[in-house]
């Protein structure tokens, strides 16, 4: 909820409480047949409740002037997949080895080349690409020390730019995150891609769930299937 529905609200409160002290503390004054004391609580309520009116029609105009937010429309496609890399079951530490013993003998990294088209209608600012890869498609990787593969990655050029870069590991997933852009113009495309495993022991379609959001407009969200 808005700040400013917040404080009307609250203002609203503080009048209902008012009307019903004030109201209250004149009907019981001891001098009750009083006719003047009557009037004046009829007189508290009259306000009270024009006051409360003129607060409820405030926040009915402030509603239907405070516009929609807008919402971002992409096309999320994969444009081509290049088999980048084969890996040697033998160059693997016994961790991955087995990792991989329901593989192929020969496992293959694809990069996988994405491509969005924001077809919005308007101006994206600071676009966000972030795009979710099942963790059980990460690459056989070497560090410095080893002169086998002892790890399992994702790599992708949403790395190109670490400012705004984010990495996450869910379990299920690797979430990978980047502002790369300042803009991006209605009809624009950008492409990325992400190097991921693809075959394996079923052999079956996969997808991967691809997001774009931006500061100016509500995301939009795609499965995308490999």
């Amino acid at each position: 909820m808005k700040c400013k529905y917040k404080i009307a609200i609250i203002v609203i409160i503080i009048i209902i409480i008012s009307i019903c002290y004030l109201t209250v503390n004149s009907i019981l004054k001891p001098s009750f047949s009083d006719e003047s004391n009557i009037d004046e609580a009829i007189q508290i309520v009259a306000i009270s409740v024009a006051i409360f009116a003129s607060f409820i029609a405030l926040i009915t105009a402030l509603s239907v002037l405070d516009p929609k937010p807008k919402q971002i429309k992409s096309k999320i496609s994969v444009k081509k997949v290049d088999e980048i890399r084969p890996y040697k079951k033998d160059e693997m530490s016994n961790e991955l080895k087995n990792y991989f013993k329901n593989h192929p003998d020969k496992i293959s990294s694809y990069q996988v080349h994405f491509q969005i088209t924001n077809i919005s209608g308007f101006v994206l600012k600071k676009p966000t690409i972030t795009i979710r890869v099942p963790s059980e498609r990460k690459c056989p990787n070497k560090n410095n020390l080893s002169s086998k593969y002892t790890e399992r990655i994702i790599t992708s050029d949403l790395f190109g730019s670490s400012q705004d870069l984010k990495r996450l590991e869910d379990g299920d997933n690797t979430i990978l995150s980047n502002s790369i852009l300042p803009y991006l113009n209605n009809d624009q495309e950008l492409p990325f891609w992400v190097r991921m495993i693809i075959n394996d022991e079923s052999s079956e379609e996969f997808s991967v769930e691809v997001s774009l959001n931006s500061e100016n407009a509500e995301g939009f969200t795609q499965e995308v299937p490999i």
